[in-house]
């Protein structure tokens, strides 16, 4: 597996060299001929080299190519311009409720509120209309800068 990943084959025999030969040839200097402990040392090469195919594996940590500074004024820029698109479409929506209103009061007495209605739905899409103008005049304006 560590061939096929891309180890190079020096790594691999040093490995092997130093994580069993060695290690077996002290325990059985140390404690004879024993299996079991064998068969442990062998896991932990196993283990160490597929920890090392693991970190070959794996790409590099990315790095960052742009300013954190300007990243963050951009952040703060669609921050404000997302709560603007909000408060116009909020406003927006509330253009169909006060025409639905206006409907409804067809009645001959009731010429006031439906005079206050008229005068609140040109306020509202008067302040739409503002609202856009002044949001397209400061994307013009950060484009420039």
């Amino acid at each position: 597996m560590a061939l096929v990943s891309g180890i190079e084959e020096a790594k691999i025999l040093e490995v092997k060299q130093a994580e069993i030969h060695d290690k077996v040839s002290q325990s059985i200097r140390k404690s004879g001929w024993l299996p079991n402990l064998f068969r442990s040392i062998v896991s932990k090469a196993k283990a160490f080299l597929q920890n090392l195919i693991l970190e070959h594996d794996m790409p590099p940590k990315p790095t960052l190519s742009i300013d954190m500074a300007e990243f963050r004024t951009m952040r703060d820029l669609m921050i404000r311009a997302q709560n603007e698109a909000r408060a116009i479409r909020s406003l927006q929506e509330e253009v169909p409720k006060l025409k639905a209103q206006l409907a409804k009061t067809k009645d001959i007495f009731k010429r006031k509120e439906r005079k206050v209605l008229t005068e609140q739905i040109q306020q509202t899409e008067k302040e739409i209309s503002e609202s856009l103008e002044k949001t397209v005049r400061k994307g013009e304006r950060q484009k420039q800068a």
